[in-house]
């Protein structure tokens, strides 16, 4: 019963998140044209990308602790008092390094002659990827104690606050920049929030002062396996697009593969959903409840699958009218875009359970190499096949540069439950 109460709110949790995601790109996409939805999508890539190179794995490095700790409430607000201190320094550090840098940056690319907006949205932006990393440590927080309700109360502050206060921001502004600041509001509040719903201030004697900076290092040292696996898997994802915006200098292709691509990259939510909360269990395997953890697998598996092949098959037949509809009849060949990227879709809700697995099995190292293979592979397919194909070539080095770290993930999962038979 708790796990069916769990698996719900986390449905819940992510059904909210998709509705005033895809809510936002739409409205976005129409209020802004082509060309502002392109330089938006463009802006938005580049971010994500520097988000996930400030996070340096301390996000998922505090997740699997405390789901290793979650039946000791003193060592998990410690965790999280050293884990949130950790998480505000580098973040911190990152932010003013990108406020630093963003000016000589974009003058040496020559970046604000193709996009006028990008240098202040680029600043604006520092305080966004702060604030953002520091929301994203406390729905960390709440996966790795399997606290979905809390989750569920950050997910709805978080993005019914950033559709809401973004369009607030752009009709009061009446530009690109009231939308990065709607976002800045909303996740300050967020984070405000965030904090609350874990009650530590009412807590705070558990917390041993004296062990904070040791706890950090510890934080910091579990971190460095993630380090490549979140980049990579981040870069992976919005490499594409920010070649395609830097290489090729039609702004619609970039918009209707953007839209396309905002599409499928969400898609997953559904087996995340699932996936977050049966998944923590693996965290703890032995010898004892090994055939119990592969009938566990088994089950799970099959309904990742059927949820993949479920949303696979609307995507195909109701993709192409939903786009007309929703973003605009200017935006209807997106369809074609659509489909190039769905096979990467289906790869990536599959690899969202070997991941996880991994991670709860200390193996966040081999994915890290398992991701790496994948972005060279990436990259170099993105700087053969755009100059030539555009925006199907992006597609296309995004598919096929999947197909390995698939394969990858699968053997390791496959000898992981191999060794423990041993």
């Amino acid at each position: 019963m708790k796990r069916i109460t769990s698996v719900s709110y986390n449905l819940v949790a992510k059904f909210v998140a998709m509705v005033f995601f895809y809510l936002q790109d739409i409205l976005l996409a129409r209020l802004l044209g082509i060309e502002g939805y392109a330089e938006w999508a463009y802006f938005f890539s580049v971010m994500t990308i520097a988000f996930w190179v400030s996070n340096l794995g301390i996000n998922n490095a505090v997740q699997t602790t405390v789901a290793r700790d979650a039946d000791n409430e003193k060592e998990i607000l410690n965790h999280i008092i050293s884990g949130i201190a950790l998480r505000i320094i580098v973040s911190g550090i990152f932010s003013v390094l990108i406020i630093f840098v963003a000016k000589p940056v974009c003058e040496i690319c020559n970046i604000e002659n193709k996009y006028p907006h990008f240098l202040k949205l680029l600043l604006f932006g520092a305080i966004y990827i702060f604030l953002y990393l520091v929301v994203e440590f406390w729905k960390s927080i709440a996966i790795g104690l399997k606290k979905t309700d809390k989750l569920l109360i950050i997910t709805v502050f978080e993005h019914a606050g950033y559709f809401v206060w973004s369009i607030i921001c752009y009709f009061v502004i009446g530009n690109v920049y009231g939308i990065i600041i709607g976002y800045i509001v909303s996740y300050a509040v967020t984070s405000f929030v965030s904090e609350r719903t874990y009650g530590i201030r009412k807590r705070k004697e558990l917390f041993k002062k004296e062990d904070l900076k040791q706890n950090m290092l510890m934080i910091a040292r579990l971190s460095c396996s993630y380090i490549i696996a979140c980049l990579s898997a981040f870069v992976l994802m919005e490499m594409d697009t920010v070649m395609l915006g830097s290489m090729q200098s039609n702004k619609t292709e970039l918009a209707l593969y953007v839209a396309a691509k905002k599409i499928t990259s969400k898609a997953p939510h559904f087996n995340e959903a699932l996936l977050t909360a049966l998944m923590v269990d693996f965290a703890v395997m032995n010898l004892r409840n090994i055939s119990e953890r592969k009938k566990d697998f088994k089950r799970i598996f099959g309904i990742n699958a059927w949820c993949t092949i479920g949303v696979s098959v609307v995507l195909m037949f109701l993709g192409k009218i939903a786009i007309g509809i929703l973003y605009g009849e200017e935006f209807i060949m997106s369809y074609k875009y659509l489909m190039i990227l769905l096979p990467s879709f289906i790869i990536t809700a599959i690899n969202q359970m070997f991941i996880y697995f991994l991670y709860y099995q200390n193996q966040a190292g081999y994915v890290s190499a398992s991701y790496f293979i994948s972005l060279i592979i990436n990259l170099i397919l993105n700087a053969l096949l755009i100059p030539v194909y555009g925006a199907a070539g992006a597609g296309i080095a995004t598919d096929v540069s999947l197909i390995p770290f698939i394969v990858l993930l699968a053997f390791r999962v496959r000898k992981t439950f191999r060794e423990y038979n041993r």
